[in-house]
């Protein structure tokens, strides 16, 4: 497994006058995290799933919360990490493991 993390330090936004109109200087600094995992072998189980609803709201916040717009950075201020930019990559075999049980197995209740 390799684990790559990138992160431009923010620095300050500059004056517009400080630099031509093609400058890229109002891009936002870039953060990301590269992950390739290399013969794995990933398990789900109860245990994993306690854990689901907090992944979830991490990477995908509920929409029924009320969030407000970030203001744009003003000149001298520091530069703000608009977005992570995440990659996993498999460069070989996975094996994913998820217990199931047989309909056989499940126990039937009163009917």
């Amino acid at each position: 497994m390799s684990l790559t993390h990138s992160k431009l330090f923010t620095g300050k936004v500059p004056e517009p006058s400080q630099h031509g109109p093609d400058a890229d200087v109002d891009l936002p600094p870039e953060w990301g995290i590269e992950l390739i995992i290399d013969e794995a072998v990933i398990s789900y189980g109860p245990w994993a799933d306690r854990q689901r609803t907090e992944i979830q709201n991490f990477y995908f916040p509920n929409s029924y919360r009320s969030q407000t717009e970030t203001p744009e950075a003003q000149p001298g201020e520091d530069r703000i990490h608009a977005a992570l930019h995440m990659t996993v990559t498999f460069s070989s075999s996975v094996m994913f493991k998820i217990p199931t049980q047989e309909k056989s197995k499940v126990q039937s209740g009163p009917q």
